[in-house]
């Protein structure tokens, strides 16, 4: 058996993908909350599937904001990041670690 240098460790990480379609559904929720407004299924449509500047151009139009899609991509942003924080992983998910001089010690998280 391979013996690692004291104190190394391993860390093996296998994450399926976390909820991100939730993730990005409430941050555009709350972005438009800011203004008064609701997530509509009809702007959802025209938003899913698309790349991060056109879902800012879509927006900007489809709401007519006061802003520029550059301010809202900055803006959803910030949102994204505060609301991937606390993401939780999908079922399946799990994270093994090992540690030690012989690994023998495993824990599955």
């Amino acid at each position: 058996m391979y013996h690692f240098p004291s104190g190394f460790l391993i860390t093996y990480y296998f994450f399926l993908p976390t909820d991100t379609e939730t993730i990005y559904k409430k941050s555009i929720e709350d972005f438009l909350a800011q203004y008064g407004m609701a997530y509509s299924w009809e702007l959802r449509d025209k938003i899913m599937g698309t790349v991060e500047q056109d879902t800012a151009r879509i927006i900007v139009e489809e709401m007519n904001l006061p802003i520029n899609s550059e301010q809202v991509q900055v803006e959803l942003k910030k949102l994204q990041r505060e609301t991937l924080k606390q993401a939780q992983l999908m079922p399946g998910n799990f994270v093994v670690c090992l540690s030690c001089d012989t690994l023998d010690s495993v824990s599955i998280i």
